[in-house]
Formats: C-alpha cells, structure tokens, sequence
C-alpha cells in the first residue's frame, strides 16, 4: 500500500507546520474542517501527531472511473422517397 498524496482536515481547526513555497523554509498555518492538504506539503512530525490525534485523515483515492458502454447507434430509418 502506498502513502495517501493527501490529507484532510476532520477537526473543526488545525495548526500544520508546513512547507512555505515562498521563503523555502517551513511557517505555521492554520485549515479548518475539509482543507485537504497535500502530503509533500506537511511536515513528516506535525503530520504524524495529526493523525494519531484523529484531527486529520487520509484522502481516500478515487477508484479509477469505469468505461460505460456506450449504447449502439440505432441507423435512422431510410425515407422511400418517390421519385
């Protein structure tokens, strides 16, 4: 089983340490109830201690959708046409 690409936040508000895209290093933020959270993002320690807290879960991965078959043409009817 792979790690989760994501996370979500199931508390009503979390403070994460997590990567800062800007600056490079890692700032406090806060994600209320629902923010998903990409996983390279989150600090490997804040985010244990999240999950053990039950404050955050993973993002269950979407099955890969079915192909539905697609229903036959049906060929319209040819017109008899008089000539």
């Amino acid at each position: 089983m792979t790690d989760p690409d994501a996370y979500v936040v199931t508390a009503a508000y979390v403070t994460l340490k997590v990567k800062d895209p800007n600056a490079g290093g890692s700032v406090i933020r806060g994600y209320y109830e629902g923010a998903v959270i990409r996983a390279e993002e989150i600090d490997p320690t804040s985010l244990a201690h999240h999950l053990d807290s039950g404050l955050m879960a993973p993002v269950p991965s979407a099955p890969a959708p079915v192909a539905e078959p697609a229903e036959p043409v049906k060929p319209e009817p040819k017109s008899k046409a008089k000539a």
